[in-house]
């Protein structure tokens, strides 16, 4: 609503209109203090006694400027608010970060085990998922892209929040001895050199040149990781990975690899 007002005239009146069932508050140049909040006149918003407790955490970047007083105008204007409208509250920021998703998915026995490492253990632990696993798809390429920290932070958190969710009737027996990965056994593996599925990942040259030097184990865990991941797109990778073993998949992506070398190495 605006009200026009002859040139050289104030307007004297309450800052507070009933409109069609609805109170309103207007404010023009020289008018009262009025609160949208407790729809009081006398003071505004900011030192409203209804107003709640500003939390700590919240800082204000910078005072906010004074603008000048505006010179009289010829045809001053009264526009109207609605009361229930807190403008303070409008104007302060909520910030939120888009959150970080696991990208793997551990099983009760896995969670466990994990559960048990130690603070370096941990470190020594996401160093290697991070150095060796194929980043085949983009959620994983995203989370092992962070910092080793965070990885931490959210691989530990992962699990702890795994272990809690178990029933407490017939718990997962852990390990004797904690795993420093996730998915690598405990014991040398052999892989199968007979009846090796075609393997339908594609690797980037750096990849390929780091998996050149894998052991049968850390093909064995790069393998389970990839089986273990959640979320995968349909098509012939997720076919690959749930209708082979670990085994299979770990054989049938050495053999991939090693055909792509330069000089060209046959295995098996």
């Amino acid at each position: 609503m605006v009200l026009k007002l002859s040139a050289g005239k104030s307007l004297s009146a309450t800052p507070f209109f009933d409109l069609c069932g609805f109170k309103v508050m207007a404010s023009w140049p020289g008018s009262e203090k009025a609160c949208p909040r407790c729809k009081q006149a006398g003071h505004d918003s900011h030192t409203c006694p209804r107003r709640p407790a500003t939390k700590a955490s919240k800082k204000r970047s910078s005072a906010p400027s004074k603008q000048p007083a505006p010179a009289t105008p010829s045809s001053p204007t009264v526009t109207a608010i609605p009361a229930t409208v807190d403008i303070a509250d409008m104007e302060e920021d909520t910030p939120t970060s888009d959150p970080i998703n696991f990208p793997f998915q551990l099983t009760p026995e896995q969670a466990v085990s994990l559960n048990a490492l130690t603070s370096e253990q941990w470190l020594t632990h996401c160093q290697n998922v991070r150095s060796n696993h194929p980043r085949t798809e983009p959620e994983i390429e995203q989370f092992l892209s962070l910092p080793i920290e965070k990885i931490v932070e959210v691989f530990r958190g992962a699990v702890q929040h795994l272990v809690a969710s178990l029933p407490p009737s017939d718990p997962p027996t852990p390990t004797p001895t904690p795993s420093t990965s996730a998915l690598t056994p405990l014991t040398s593996v052999s892989l199968p050199t007979t009846a090796i599925p075609l393997c339908p990942i594609s690797f980037k040259p750096d990849q390929l040149r780091k998996y050149a030097g894998f052991s049968d184990e850390e093909f064995f865990s790069a393998a389970g990781t990839l089986k273990a991941t959640t979320d995968r797109k349909t098509g012939p990778v997720k076919t690959f990975l749930d209708t082979n073993s670990v085994e299979a998949i770990a054989a049938s992506i050495k053999r991939s690899v090693y055909a792509q070398q330069n000089p060209t190495r046959v295995w098996p």
